[in-house]
């Protein structure tokens, strides 16, 4: 039985190769690439943003918002993070970049961590945040100073933050 098979499978092999066309020795194999990933060699550019851009693309409630370290959210925020799950924010070159929360530890308040890391859903951007809280208030805590470290393709930004975390 087995050399009927083997015969088979032999007329079944040449009746396919024979339908396929002809391949030159000199002609060359092409090449099936994927579609070429823009790299950047600059560091992300972090945008502000305000609470009401934040409200009207779903985001803000609980949570903590941070901003430069020298201003204040009337300036603009640049980090925003809920109590749910992938709920973090940034506007990153441009446009707002959801963010999931990979790493966590430190001192718990309003669902947060003093030390947070976040990635982007593509896993191209980096965010790390270290933060130091203030004193508590009425349902919220204040962010007295932190960083926040921003990364993609091995570049860097830090920028001090301050802010805010509360219900």
């Amino acid at each position: 039985m087995k050399p009927i098979l083997s015969s088979v499978f032999r007329l079944l092999l040449m009746t396919v190769c024979s339908s396929l066309p002809a391949i030159a020795q000199s002609d060359p194999v092409p090449i099936i690439s994927s579609p070429a990933i823009e790299v950047s060699a600059e560091p992300p550019l972090v945008d502000s943003f305000t609470f009401e851009e934040l409200l009207k693309i779903g985001g803000g409630g609980c949570g903590m918002v941070l901003w430069k370290g020298s201003g204040t959210h009337e300036d603009g925020l640049i980090f925003f993070n809920g109590l749910l799950e992938s709920t973090a924010l940034m506007k990153v070159d441009g446009k707002f970049v959801n963010f999931r929360r990979i790493e966590a530890e430190g001192k718990d308040f309003y669902g947060q961590k003093t030390g947070q890391v976040f990635i982007s859903p593509d896993e191209t951007i980096r965010v790390a945040i270290e933060v130091k809280l203030g004193e508590p208030g009425l349902e919220s805590v204040a962010i007295e100073s932190g960083t926040l470290r921003i990364s993609r393709n091995g570049q860097t930004l830090d920028i001090p933050v301050a802010g805010d975390a509360g219900c």
